[in-house]
Parts: C-alpha cells; structure tokens; sequence
C-alpha cells in the first residue's frame, strides 16, 4: 500500500525527468495561512514538490535535481546550481554556497560563499574562471521560473499550451554539464522580455541614441534645439533609462542637450558614452586612441554631461584592429579611470571577434557595440559570443545606417515591408522587434530627432513576431556594411 501517490510531470521522452507531484492522506494540505502560497502549490489535489526526478522500470525514484533554488534578482531569476557550478573548480576555491543577499533596488543580489583551498583567495581569478564557464541553460534562463511552473501546471496539452490567446513555455529541465535542454520549448509567439541588464543594472531593452540629435553629419548645433530637447524630455516619460552619446557628437553639441534639457538627472538614468574618436574643424572623423586621448575622452564627457561618474564607456576601435599589447593599454587606461571613480563600466565598441575574445581575457566587459541589424548581420559572430558570455549586445544602426538611408531602407523591402502590414505596423518596429527576438541581453538605443518617430520606436517592446515572421525576415535584403559610408 503506498504512502502516497506519486507523479512526474511532463517528463522528458528520452530522460523521463520531470517535476516530481505527490497527494495522499500524509501531504501537507497547504501552507500555514497564506492561501495564495497554497493555490500555487497545489494544483489538481497534487503538491508540486519543485523537485525533478525520475522513476525507472522497476519503480525506483531518482530525484536528480531543484527547480526552485532561484535568487530573484531584479525580476530575473539566478539558480544557485549554476552559480556554484561556475565557482566552483576555481583557483583556491574549496567549497561555495550560493544564497540571496537582500538588496533595497534589486530585491535580491546573488551572494557567495567561499572556502578557500589554501591561505589565500585571488577574487580576481574567481571571477575570471566564472566568466570563463558557459552556464547551463544561458540561452534559456532569462524565462521566469514561474512562468515555467504555470506552463506545467495549468496546461497539461503538448507540444504547447495556450494561455489568454498566447502560447506559453513548457517547464524547462537543465542539468549541469548539459549542453542543451532536456525539454526545449518551441513557441508560437516571441513574448519578450521588457527588461534586462546593463552589466548588473537593470534597464529597459529600449533606451535612446542621441547622435542624430546634433545637426547635418553629426556636426555642429541641430536645425532646431527646442525639438532636440522635446525629444529628450519625451523618452524620459517613455520609460528610457539608458541614453548612448558622445562628447565628439557635435563635438560638445548633444552632451550639453542632454546636461541642458535632463540635468539634475533621474535617479535610474544611465549615461552611456564612447571614446577612442575625436572630431576635427571641418567635422572629419579621426581616431583618438592613444591611453591619454582615451583619458581625456572620458573626463570631456564628464565635464560636458556635468557627472562625476559616467555609468558606462565604450572603448571604440578606430581603423585596424588593435593589437594585443595596446589594447591591453587602452582597457588598463579604462580600468584606471573606474578605480579612479570616473565610470562603472566599461564596454567595447566596432570590435571583431578577436577582440572582443582578448577584452574578455583583460577586462570585466559590460557590453559590446556593433554595427548589427535586420539588414547587417556581418557581425553575427560577435553576438554569438555575447550570448555565450552573457554579455549585453547593443546594435547601433538598429535601423540600418542613418547615413545612408536609414528606415527608407526597410521599407523598400518587400519581405520587411509584408511583415509590417500583416501586422498593423511600420517598418522600423519590424526590425526592432526582430532584433529583441535575437537574445534576450540585446539593449537597442535607436535615435531620431522626431519625437513621432520616438513614440514609435518605443512601442515595438509590444510587438510580438511569431514563427512564420521570423522565418519569413531571414530573407530581408542584406545591405552594404554600413560604416563603409560614415563613421559612427
């Protein structure tokens, strides 16, 4: 006679791994007076125990794993498995426990614990053997765990269940070690994340590029200051809380829009820029690479957007890529300034592959930004990278290049153009949504000087392209790398 019933939901076909469900006399009928925790445990009279497991042919139960070990971290949810997967085997690293550490903006920091094997513990090893390992389930974990749970357990029809007209993710089953999911979920619609991280601030996918808000060829004053700081104000009240600019935008020009229009700036406002480029009287782009230009890069931003402290700096790579020894020197320079107190992040910015490979092995790098879009896709290989690092990705020219065209280029493309109307929408929310649907760490900073246009380009964070669009815009026109006409 059993002791109680015993289920295993949703188990995978070739593991037979699934949630483990039990009911009986001898369960725990609910949770103590909190009746919202208890109707979301049980389910059907079953308790869903947030363990997987397993039960062979002759009945025996293997319980191989949690599903619920999570830190909640800004909404998105950490499993401690894949932390103390990532530390551990870490240089003078003898045991780790991972825990939530509370935190007043975030709710919850991932806290670690460590042993140390020997005397000493070099933190700065640590972290680079932990950046060095692919988590399992990167590619997947940024869902909420609820969300998973509430797939499992309110809809029981494969291969997928709909919830309020949506199609909604089935549980996902990780293991440390595995390459790829147990159960991989194909959804009928991309439902995509709002949010994300810059680094470890928590910003919304949709930010702002300024650059276009300087006049003709990013040089000099606008036509019409008033609109320039009509749009600044505007994507603030849209929710903007990441704005990308640059001193040598103008040079000066959109830096004082911005200290002018948003200063004292909101408390969630980050300030992103870029060094390694200056501009000269006739407005010709020049590089401006060396480890003292970089300093003074960083400290003219500082002096024209009035901030003590910029949130983050891209280092930009001008002409050939550079070589070990001074990039080595350029992100020391950065390194410096941030021990200085004059930035928080560091970034790279129109690098290829190797680098980006070489900046990982010399710095904590935040983001990578690259020329990249729905109609430039040469550097797929560094967003790959970004993916397998869980780096942020920040397309500039999310809309193809504004030097040469920009969106009227997407709306000469019937594939582009057909999704659009199918849809109910233009263009460019076309190709900011097909970007969002890429990785769920890629942040856009579309610029425009319209606040119409602004409006517009905030709006695509709501749409939503299922299968057959995505499928359909793998054969949107690929256009001519856009630097080839102008430098950012």
């Amino acid at each position: 006679m059993p002791v109680v019933d015993l289920a295993v939901d949703w188990p995978d076909e070739k593991t037979g791994v699934g949630e483990l469900l039990v009911r009986g006399q001898n369960v725990v009928s609910g949770s103590w007076n909190k009746p919202e925790a208890t109707a979301a445990t049980f389910v059907d009279g079953w308790l869903h125990t947030g363990d997987l497991g397993r039960v062979d042919p002759d009945g025996l139960l293997y319980i191989v794993d949690r599903v619920k070990n999570m830190i909640n971290r800004g909404g998105e949810n950490v499993y401690s498995i894949e932390v103390e997967s990532a530390l551990i085997g870490a240089p003078g690293v003898g045991e780790v426990a991972v825990l939530p550490v509370p935190d007043e903006m975030m709710g919850e920091k991932v806290g670690a614990g460590i042993v140390p094997a020997g005397d000493q513990v070099d933190l700065h090893a640590i972290v680079a053997h932990a950046r060095g390992r692919r988590h399992t389930g990167a590619a997947t974990l940024p869902w909420a765990a609820d969300q998973r749970l509430a797939a499992s357990r309110d809809c029981r029809s494969r291969p997928s269940c709909v919830d309020g007209g949506r199609h909604v993710p089935r549980l996902v089953v990780w293991h440390p070690g595995s390459p790829e999911p147990l159960v991989r979920t194909r959804l009928e619609a991309q439902v995509m994340n709002k949010t994300s991280f810059l680094g470890d601030k928590p910003v919304n996918r949709i930010g702002f590029g300024a650059m276009q808000l300087a006049g003709p060829g990013v040089f000099g004053p606008p036509r019409d200051p008033d609109a320039a700081r009509a749009v600044l104000r505007r994507a603030i009240e849209l929710g903007v809380d990441h704005i990308d600019t640059a001193q040598y935008y103008g040079p000066d020009v959109v830096n004082n829009l911005i200290r002018e229009t948003l200063h004292p700036y909101p408390e969630t406002l980050k300030l992103v820029t870029k060094v390694g480029g200056r501009r000269d009287d006739q407005g010709a782009w020049l590089p401006a690479q060396t480890p003292a230009e970089l300093r003074t890069g960083v400290e003219d931003n500082l002096r024209s957007l009035q901030v003590e402290r910029m949130d983050l700096v891209n280092l930009r790579l001008i002409g050939p890529e550079a070589s070990g020894d001074l990039l080595a020197e350029q992100l020391g320079t950065l390194e410096d300034l941030r021990r200085e107190g004059k930035l928080d992040l560091i970034g790279i910015s129109e690098a290829g592959v190797g680098a980006v490979r070489r900046a990982l092995e010399l710095a904590d790098v935040a983001e990578v930004q690259n020329a990249y879009s729905l109609v430039n896709r040469s550097g797929e290989d560094v967003l790959e990278l970004c993916i397998e690092r869980e780096i942020a990705f920040v397309p500039y020219f999310p809309l193809g290049s504004a030097f040469t065209g920009g969106p009227r280029q997407l709306a000469q493309d019937p594939v582009i153009a057909g999704v659009a109307k199918r849809h109910g929408i233009v263009v460019t929310q076309v190709a900011l949504a097909w970007l969002l649907s890429r990785y769920e760490r890629m942040l856009l900073i579309p610029g425009t000087s319209s606040v119409a246009h602004l409006e517009e380009n905030m709006a695509a964070a709501d749409v939503e392209l299922d299968e057959s669009d995505l499928a359909e815009l793998e054969s949107a026109a690929q256009l001519p790398y856009p630097l080839a006409a102008a430098h950012d």
